[in-house]
């Protein structure tokens, strides 16, 4: 609610009577709309509010009114400009009334027992009681001439609700002294203030922040083309801010129902950070403490043998790389980065302390604006990281974790063989054409529909060849070339070993293959990407 403060006060003894000064004292407190820049976001402040209406509240420099009286009384007014914006989609309400609970205008001399009465009823202007005083509010777009004053309310109450995101006003106060009135200073305070109707939420393009989306929002978006179900070619998008950090996310509702994000999640975490259930996707508990803070280079090589050690230990690490803000040049060719001299296969294409800098194909947008932010290539999480420490090795085979690293109200898709048709990443590329449930062929490599292959890097999915952190080599393998995404599901498993319950299904694509579930170890670095709850 903005608010401010108007003092009337009258001043100034002179010969033959006394003279009236209006003074506006501003008292914003002022809820103003946040701007931001950049879409994968520099590092920002985390805001504090995931309120989806803010208001402003202005009023013009403090007018001066001086009245000489006359015996027979003599009236004069002032004007000041009030205006109000709001995102509420539904309006505003301003309001007027005195600091105090008392609306007429009392001497600041104890002594004298004068004052300036409140009108007692609606007036125009040549028909006030001399020693009173009251305001006429109009609309700056109203061409009505003549001002109806009253006494201004004693309580906050509304004098103007309006439908519209912004208004402007005149607010007048008008007074008719005559010489009666003992000279001297009479003071009122008047509160002038404005709420934000609630906002009515009709879809996704009627949220701000990630945190504020709900199953029922989704659902309740409409189609490009106005149809209640979003069918290829009529996806409808648009970027939300994610409260925690700060950074801006393109986000959709896809062919298959649900909203997803249509950019890599980048979230950035800290040693000893918490992540709380009231901003971020956590479900079995009210927080989860960050014990590694995200990384800033390619790792150095952990032998496998290392990270199996101790129980599996390594499985259960909860590490995350930030290489930094890079995308491909040509986003949906496919083209891999190509092997850095020493390296231990054609599958390293960045070693350890290296960057993507030395890839031809990937650009540092940093100190960049042309580029298309859907293609930001995000951060890298391990399993257990991208599940909030919920994704361990204890989870039973084909297990979906709890909790997520999503902000509150989206999750990690799921994958998987059993019952892969029902699973998210299987039912979304059914929806674009990638398979058929005939020839599922148990999960593997999909087949196309109508022998019509359809590349996942493309809008309106807009997935990302990435590639991924490889530990045991201390490498970020294949950028540009595979891109490869956490679901929340445990793999019965280890794609290497066997070992039981040490690997988790992902979404896996190359430029002619797409596998909707691919096994692979937690302790590996994937991008993630999150879909409504």
């Amino acid at each position: 609610m903005g608010k401010t403060k108007l003092r009337l006060s009258t001043i100034e003894q002179r010969v033959g009577g006394v003279s009236l000064m209006l003074l506006l004292l501003l008292l914003f407190v002022l809820f103003c709309p946040v701007s931001y820049q950049d879409t994968q976001a520099e590092e920002v402040e985390p805001l504090a509010s995931t309120s989806s209406a803010t208001i402003a509240l202005a009023i013009s420099e403090a007018p001066a009114l001086n009245i000489t009286p006359t015996a027979s009384g003599r009236f004069d007014q002032t004007t000041a400009q009030v205006k109000v914006t709001t995102s509420s989609n539904n309006g505003y309400k301003l309001y007027l009334g005195t600091a105090d609970a008392t609306n007429a205008m009392y001497s600041t001399d104890n002594s004298k027992a004068a004052k300036i009465n409140a009108l007692a009823e609606p007036v125009a202007t040549t028909d006030f009681l001399a020693n009173t005083w009251g305001y006429a509010l109009v609309s700056s777009s109203d061409n009505t001439n003549t001002l109806q004053y009253q006494a201004v309310p004693e309580s906050a109450t509304v004098v103007a609700d309006s439908p519209q995101a912004a208004g402007e006003y005149e607010l007048n106060f008008g007074v008719k002294l005559d010489t009666a009135l003992p000279a001297g200073q009479y003071v009122n305070n008047v509160m002038v203030s404005a709420i934000a109707n609630p906002t009515t939420v009709t879809g996704l393009m009627s949220l701000t922040y990630m945190q504020d989306m709900t199953s029922n929002i989704c659902q309740d978006t409409k189609a490009a083309n106005g149809a209640n179900i979003v069918t290829p070619g009529n996806e409808v998008e648009k970027r939300l801010i994610d409260v925690r950090d700060g950074k801006e996310y393109w986000v959709a509702k896809l062919a298959d129902g649900n909203c997803w994000m249509t950019q890599n999640l980048a979230l950035d975490l800290t040693a000893g950070q918490k992540l709380t259930n009231t901003d971020t996707d956590l479900n079995s508990k009210e927080e989860w403490i960050i014990s590694t803070s995200t990384e800033h280079r390619i790792p150095t090589a952990i032998p496998t043998e290392t990270l199996q050690a101790n129980n599996y230990a390594g499985y259960q690490t909860t590490k995350s790389w930030d290489i930094g803000k890079y995308i491909p040049i040509n986003p949906t060719s496919g083209e891999i980065c190509s092997r850095q001299p020493g390296g231990a296969d054609l599958w390293d294409s960045v070693l350890s302390n290296s960057t993507l800098d030395r890839c031809e194909n990937f650009r540092n947008v940093t100190d960049s604006t042309n580029y298309d932010t859907h293609y930001l290539i995000g951060n890298y999480y391990q399993f257990n990281t991208a599940t909030a420490g919920s994704g361990g090795n204890d989870l039973a085979d084909e297990v979906n974790a709890p909790d997520s690293i999503c902000p509150k109200s989206w999750r990690l898709p799921t994958s998987g063989y059993s019952n892969n048709a029902k699973t998210s990443f299987y039912n979304l590329l059914y929806q674009y054409g990638l398979e058929t449930q005939a020839n599922q062929n148990n999960g593997s490599n999909p087949s196309p529909i109508d022998g019509k292959y359809y590349d996942i890097a493309a809008t309106p999915l807009y997935f990302v060849y990435s590639g991924f952190i490889n530990l045991p080599n201390g490498s970020l393998r294949t950028p540009g070339f595979n891109g490869v995404y956490w679901s929340s599901t445990t793999a019965s498993s280890n794609p290497y070993d066997d070992t039981p319950r040490t690997s988790a299904y992902s979404l896996r694509f190359m430029s002619s293959s797409t596998w909707p579930a691919y096994a692979h170890s937690k302790y590996e670095g994937f991008s993630v990407r999150c879909l409504t709850r």
